[in-house]
């Protein structure tokens, strides 16, 4: 976790990661707008006792094929956070910023 009043463009979640945590300490270090590029076709996972599972006021770029999926994952999970959180397809610019 970066705490030194530097900021962050993107945050990169690879498709091989399974979220099973809070988002408490990436609040907690003061990222609580940057974008989230979720490289995975699939919705990661969180283990059961997981709260706070999705970061609010942020972009999430996702696979644009996966669009829809993302839309209901984030629906079914907090319901409440959906009209906080932009989703949108992941472009080669973004694509390209993160390498």
């Amino acid at each position: 976790i970066i705490n030194d009043g530097s900021s962050l463009s993107y945050v990169v979640i690879p498709s091989s990661v399974t979220l099973c945590d809070s988002w408490y300490e990436f609040y907690h270090a003061g990222y609580i707008t940057c974008n989230l590029v979720f490289s995975g076709k699939k919705t990661p996972k969180y283990a059961k006792k997981s709260k706070n599972l999705l970061p609010v006021f942020c972009t999430y770029y996702v696979p644009k094929s996966s669009i829809k999926k993302y839309r209901n994952w984030v629906k079914n999970l907090e319901p409440d956070y959906f009209s906080y959180i932009k989703l949108e397809a992941c472009t080669s610019k973004i694509k390209k910023t993160i390498k």
